[in-house]
């Protein structure tokens, strides 16, 4: 730290390098380095007399102990940790983080992959990353969904913790049986059409096939003229869900757009149990429910309305990331031979 402060010349900005060089998620105080700078002028030291630098012995056994657990069984609590390896709690959390560089993760869930997934995630991929680098193509593809946004809130964690270096995720189960609205939407690297609410009677309705070619025909098509997209150019995925895949709405989608549908059953096949190659999944849902539930909504017509401010808070850079996103992820998914990549870096 002192060294860096001579590098840099200020603590503020010494203090940030040691976070970003070491990768920590806090820092030493300014103050803190303002007096072993003080120190080191005046005495040559930073550390004060009698003391040792590093951890004791008896901090490297304690260490060495739970390094020894957390290696054969990872999923560990501080407490399970601190009985097992007779090192007080408080300890136990010290050194898991100061020492072994250790911090608590929750799971990943991702969609369990049958045979044949992988080799159709393969295909499309292939087929669909030299499209996304073109412009005009990414212009005119949207990927389509529908999602349940209920009033009491979607995120909620989990105590459970698993200690590593890189981050696993965990999806949280919710309450189904709670009010909601079922709201879908279409998205482009330009554009969001929708939301778009099942809705009649003053409730929220289950989508079925019927229901969903209204929503095309009534909704979709005439915004997308509205908007002035060309509709003899414009690309439509969807995922496989029954009310998606009837004979007639699929009749319908090639009717309406030729070959340009992807989708089960489609000219170009959408491979089952794939929601992290599709916008609203990785992106979409996700950001609107984090502007939603910043505070709770009182009432499902508050909902909608928030719903559909939050979609059109989405910027235009926003949009092109998201896009962005979506050709790495093609990328990793051929690089993972057509496995699953939510739990994986991106870089």
């Amino acid at each position: 730290m002192v060294e860096l402060f001579f590098q840099t010349g200020s603590a503020t900005s010494a203090r940030r390098r040691f976070m970003r060089e070491g990768n920590r998620r806090q820092g030493p105080a300014v103050g803190m380095i303002t007096r072993l700078v003080r120190r080191f002028r005046a005495e040559g030291r930073v550390l004060g007399r009698g003391r040792e630098q590093g951890p004791s012995g008896s901090t490297l056994g304690a260490a060495d102990r739970i390094r020894t657990a957390i290696t054969r069984s990872p999923r560990l609590s501080v407490r399970k940790l601190a009985r097992r390896t007779g090192v007080p709690q408080t300890s136990v959390h010290r050194i898991l983080r100061k020492w072994l560089g250790l911090h608590p993760y929750k799971l990943q869930r991702v969609h369990g992959l049958r045979r044949g997934d992988k080799a159709a995630r393969v295909r499309l991929c292939t087929w669909l990353l030299p499209k996304l680098r073109s412009p005009r193509f990414k212009k005119l593809f949207f990927m389509s969904d529908e999602a349940h946004f209920y009033l009491n809130g979607s995120i909620i964690k989990q105590n459970c913790r698993v200690w590593g270096v890189e981050p696993p995720r965990e999806a949280v189960p919710h309450d189904h049986y709670a009010p909601h609205i079922t709201a879908w939407c279409a998205v482009s690297c330009e554009m969001v059409i929708g939301p778009y609410f099942f809705w009649e009677g003053g409730r929220t309705v289950t989508v079925t096939a019927t229901r969903y070619r209204a929503l095309l025909e009534q909704f979709f098509l005439p915004e997308l003229e509205r908007r002035g997209v060309p509709l003899n150019k414009v690309w439509l995925q969807q995922d496989g869900a029954s009310a998606h895949t009837t004979q007639g709405v699929l009749f319908y989608l090639v009717e309406t757009f030729g070959v340009r549908v992807v989708s089960k059953g489609g000219p170009v096949a959408w491979p089952a149990r794939s929601p992290d190659l599709t916008y609203p999944d990785f992106f979409l849902w996700g950001w609107l429910k984090t502007e939603v539930y910043r505070q709770l909504p009182r009432s499902l017509a508050q909902l909608k309305q928030r719903l559909r401010r939050a979609a059109r808070k989405i910027s235009p850079g926003t949009l092109r990331s998201m896009s962005d996103a979506l050709l790495a992820r093609c990328r990793l998914c051929l690089r993972e031979r057509g496995g699953s990549i939510e739990h994986l870096p991106r870089n």
